[in-house]
């Protein structure tokens, strides 16, 4: 066997593999009997026929395929590492052909993308918006009432309904005159202002007192009764009571009795951290996300379709099958969607370049920050992975040792040790200006602070 060679662009190649004929005849000699495991040859027991009547037949042409498909797959293998070529996809084969001595077969091999400088990151300024995550008193008294709801009694109150009341109602629906089943239903409690499973019922009762009764024309939110959703049906409302929400008293006892602290203070200090902490993880993200966007967009590099298509089918497939877990039939959501397959497959092509420069990105800043995976984070990786599957993470690392899952692993680690280089090379600011303290932990040592700097003078 011999193996030539090309480069069609930068991230493609071309190997020309030549196989020996004597090699070539083993291997369809092989491929007919197989086949012929699988068919019906009058005298013959099946996988015994003589490969001349296998050939007639399922045709020359299937037997010529299946045989480089086995030698494709006994030596590829081998010319891969010797020509130092680690696929982004499956390699597919081009063409082949006879020529003297044996066959020669091209196969194509699309490659990971590589980009040997990142945009400069570092004290790069990217703007997130501070004001709309402000922990201010109004957003901790409206959590620390969130807490109280929990415990709320309604009572009784004569007076008119308004919103977050409850009102007990009699509710009798009907289409041409003909009750609606089941949502015609007594002693029914509803939230006033809450969405309900019919048009306009909120308006029609904010206002009402007990014994008033409300009729009026509305339509089904959801299918019902054997009606679809959107069909008009006819309102007819008892109301019956009104009854408020008694929040309980705010104060140390209650705090004691019925939440894991044992002061107000203590339960105040404890809302604060969760608003502040959730605040940090959503200007975090906005911030990740924006800045990936921002360095994706000034990336000058091609990313061979190939790569595309083959991570956008991998997508696509496993959304097909959480559809059909779910018991969703797939034609039935495209009609909900008002979509066709192409175009949903379109969709999920687009996201995966995105996802692909991505990768590409932070690839890049993991090369020129130079980081490494060290030997606890990779044991952290696989006591986390050991969770989902019987076993320990030590007996799962000695099963992956040297494997491509572990080369995956030891990829994704370093792609979220490029994240957070990112992140803390660049700045966070609100709309005037200011520098944004998003506290990020300080890195892991001064190597990788002197690495950002020089990735950055580049």
């Amino acid at each position: 066997m011999s193996v030539t060679v090309t480069e069609l662009s930068a991230f493609e190649r071309r190997l020309t593999i030549r196989f020996h004929r004597l090699r070539l005849d083993r291997a369809e000699t092989r491929a007919a009997r197989r086949l012929s495991r699988d068919i019906d040859i009058n005298g013959f027991r099946r996988g015994k026929a003589p490969r001349r009547l296998v050939e007639r037949i399922v045709g020359r042409q299937r037997i010529r395929g299946e045989a480089i498909e086995d030698l494709l797959g006994d030596r590829l293998p081998s010319a891969l590492m010797d020509a130092e070529l680690v696929p982004a996809t499956n390699p597919s084969v081009d063409d082949a052909r006879e020529v003297d001595g044996g066959l020669e077969v091209d196969v194509r091999v699309s490659l990971w993308p590589t980009l040997e400088f990142p945009p400069d990151y570092v004290g790069r300024r990217i703007e997130v918006s501070q004001e709309a995550y402000e922990v201010d008193e109004d957003l901790i008294e409206a959590e620390m009432n969130h807490n109280r709801e929990q415990f709320a009694e309604l009572e009784t109150v004569e007076r008119a309904s308004m919103g977050g009341d409850y009102v007990a109602i009699d509710l009798h629906v009907s289409r041409n005159g003909q009750p609606v089943e089941p949502v015609s239903i007594s002693d029914y409690m509803y939230e006033v202002g809450s969405e309900g499973f019919l048009d306009g019922l909120g308006e029609e009762l904010a206002g009402r007192s007990a014994g008033d009764i409300v009729g009026f024309a509305s339509a089904l939110r959801f299918e019902a009764g054997g009606l679809e959703a959107g069909t008009p049906v006819d309102v007819r409302v008892l109301v019956k009571e009104v009854k408020e929400r008694r929040l309980p008293e705010l104060n140390d006892e209650w705090v004691y009795d019925f939440t894991e602290f044992d002061t107000v203070e203590e339960l105040r200090e404890a809302v604060i951290s969760e608003l502040e902490s959730s605040r940090l993880s959503t200007l975090r993200r906005e911030f990740s996300n924006k800045l990936i966007a921002d360095l994706v967009g000034e990336m000058q590099v091609d990313i061979p379709p190939a790569v595309i298509d083959a991570d956008a089918a991998r997508q696509f497939d496993q959304f097909c099958r959480r559809l059909d877990e779910g018991g969703i039939d797939f034609e039935e959501y495209l009609e909900a969607v008002d979509q066709d397959r192409e175009a949903l497959f379109g969709r999920f092509r687009e996201e995966a370049a995105q996802q692909i420069r991505t990768r590409v990105l932070l690839d890049s800043v993991a090369a020129g920050a130079e980081l490494e995976v060290e030997e606890h984070e990779l044991a952290r990786a696989y006591e986390d992975m050991a969770e989902q599957f019987e076993g320990t993470g030590q007996q799962l690392a000695k099963r992956l040792a040297g494997s491509v899952q572990e080369m995956a692993l030891v990829g994704d680690i370093l792609r979220l040790k490029a994240l957070d280089t990112l992140m803390r090379g660049a700045v966070a600011a609100d709309r005037h200006g200011n520098v944004l303290d998003l506290r990020f932990d300080p890195p892991a040592g001064d190597d990788i602070v002197e690495a950002e700097i020089e990735l950055g003078d580049q």
